[in-house]
Parts: C-alpha cells; sequence; structure tokens
C-alpha cells in the first residue's frame, strides 16, 4: 500500500488534512509535515525522520507539496534524485480535491504512477470558473 506526505509551507497542510477528514474520513495512511519558523534544517531533519519511519510500514509514498520548486518540493525533489526511494513519487499544486482522491484511491490502487495520474486529473478538474 502506498502512504501520503503532505508537505506543504506553514500550516496548510493541517487545514488539507482537517479538510480531508472532514469529508472523507481519517486516512491511517496520511501524514503531515509543515516547514515552519523552526527552519529548512528542521524541516529536513523531520521530513528524512518521516521518511524512514513511513517506510517501515509502507512500500511507496505519493508526496504532496503546495509549490512547484519551493523548498517542501526541492527537499523532497533532492532525496528522490538520490535514487534512495525509487518507488516513492512527488506532485505539486496540491489541493483538497488531490489530497481526498489520493486518500481514497490510495485504498484500492496498487501502481502508484496510475495514483499520481488520478490525483492530479482530481486535482486539475476541481479548479473552475464560473461563467454567469
Amino acid at each position: 500500500m502506498t502512504a501520503l506526505i503532505v508537505a506543504t509551507h506553514s500550516t496548510f497542510c493541517l487545514g488539507i488534512k482537517e479538510g480531508g477528514e472532514f469529508v472523507s474520513g481519517e486516512h491511517k495512511n496520511a501524514f503531515f509535515i509543515q516547514l515552519d519558523n523552526n527552519g529548512v534544517e528542521t524541516f529536513q531533519k523531520n521530513l528524512m525522520e518521516l521518511i524512514e519511519t513511513v517506510h517501515k510500514t509502507y512500500d511507496s509514498i505519493l508526496f504532496l507539496t503546495d509549490l512547484k520548486n519551493a523548498t517542501p518540493y526541492n527537499q523532497i525533489s533532492g532525496i528522490l534524485f538520490s535514487g534512495a526511494y525509487p518507488n516513492d513519487r512527488l506532485l505539486s499544486g496540491v489541493n483538497l480535491a488531490m489530497y481526498i482522491e489520493a486518500a481514497l484511491s490510495s485504498e484500492i490502487l496498487d501502481d502508484i504512477d496510475e495514483l499520481a495520474e488520478s490525483a492530479v486529473f482530481a486535482g486539475r478538474a476541481s479548479i473552475a470558473k464560473l461563467e454567469n
């Protein structure tokens, strides 16, 4: 089974967690980490500890970050580019729809690439402009 790690600036990930639980319940395979005022070094240390802990139970991790090429994304991409976790994937632009889709689909999809595509599709599909 695939785990989810939502990594964002400040408390945005906690809002995703709270909103996701309100809509679809708690997901035991979902973990949340924030870059806060403690700085990048603390974030990186906590991130590595979380990844190592999660990989003791799960075969792969789908990371959901808020902004492409910002610190959480860059820290995770560096880890993935090292080759240490070839079964993990990284997405940016997380919104509530993307998270809920990933959380629910991770319970039934074994293929992490299929899971990632499903999450991206849901995230994009939820963005709309009302034409009146």
